[in-house]
């Protein structure tokens, strides 16, 4: 679709070599600076555009922070009204007038910075060396563990910073209390997800997160002998905190470094045998400092 919209400006500028610059549509913030380039769609939350820098690039911003568009063709659209313009220096002032420094950008702590398109696809590792206390009607028991996890997510971005999320893992476990097992454990996962991000940089910044969602997991359990120790389901309604730092490596690419904070989760666990009947507890995490640490690819488009 990129290639064929393109199209035209390569024949303009073959037709017509001694024009140097084509009609681009230009974008005014409400901080009545612009932007160059080619609107590509306005909707009711971001409006997407390719910069005149970079037009294979599609980049976003917030609909709320742009005051009007005014197309190529003349047309103007306008979304928001502008910020007041700031007063006038006295004459007086302006005499013998002090060089002033570059402008200082204000960045939202939002996604805009980061990402370039409503969807996005990742690829992540986690790490855990999680503790936990489990409690039921009959006692309260804490166990440890350590996994490594494999997970592919897709999220479709609903604002700023919330969206929707899909996620299929694979996670290979070692419990070290209170019995010695490994664990085997496909999964899938369907829930929310909200980032506020803090810049410290064009392209890094730190961020805190709120989640929660619903997984199953099909987990295989044996002794260290090989013996089948556990064959079951487990379905689990959960939320968590988590925080990280995101750095944006190339448009639409950033690298996630994320630690969950705290979870906490009811889950029923349905053995595959016999006779068995389901077991539903209430599981909280985070006892120790960092329950898991992840590092996810992410691709924004």
């Amino acid at each position: 679709m990129k290639n064929i919209l393109l199209l035209p400006l390569l024949m303009a500028a073959v037709a017509a070599p001694a024009q140097t610059t084509a009609p681009r549509d230009v974008l005014h913030k409400t901080d009545r600076t612009t932007l160059e380039g080619r609107i590509d769609e306005v909707g009711d939350v971001n409006v997407f555009y390719f910069p005149a820098s970079d037009l294979a690039s599609r980049r976003m911003i917030a609909r709320r922070l742009v005051w009007k568009i005014v197309f190529a063709d003349g047309t103007t659209e306008v979304l928001n009204q502008p910020q007041a313009t700031p007063p006038a220096q006295p004459e007086a002032a302006l005499v013998n007038p002090t060089p002033s420094s570059a402008p200082v950008q204000t960045v939202l702590a939002t996604a805009d910075w980061l990402r370039a398109g409503s969807r996005a696809l990742s690829f992540s590792v986690t790490l855990s060396g999680e503790s936990a206390s489990t409690k039921n009607r009959l006692a309260t028991a804490k166990s440890s563990e350590s996994n490594l996890t494999l997970s592919v997510g897709y999220q479709h971005f609903l604002g700023d910073n919330l969206s929707v999320l899909g996620l299929v893992a694979y996670s290979r476990s070692v419990e070290t209390s209170p019995s010695q097992a490994e664990s085997s454990a496909p999964l899938v996962l369907a829930g929310g997800y909200l980032r506020r991000f803090l810049p410290l940089g064009r392209h890094v910044a730190l961020f805190g997160s709120a989640g929660a969602g619903y997984t199953q997991v099909w987990v295989r359990t044996k002794t260290r002998d090989g013996k089948l120790q556990t064959n079951a389901t487990l379905q689990t309604f959960a939320a968590g905190l988590g925080a990280g730092a995101a750095y944006q490596f190339a448009p639409g690419w950033s690298v996630d470094l994320t630690t969950d904070v705290l979870a906490a989760g009811v889950t029923t666990t349905k053995v595959n045998s016999p006779g068995a009947k389901p077991i539903s507890v209430f599981t909280l995490g985070g006892d120790n400092l960092m329950s898991s640490f992840s590092v996810s690819l992410t691709r924004y488009f």
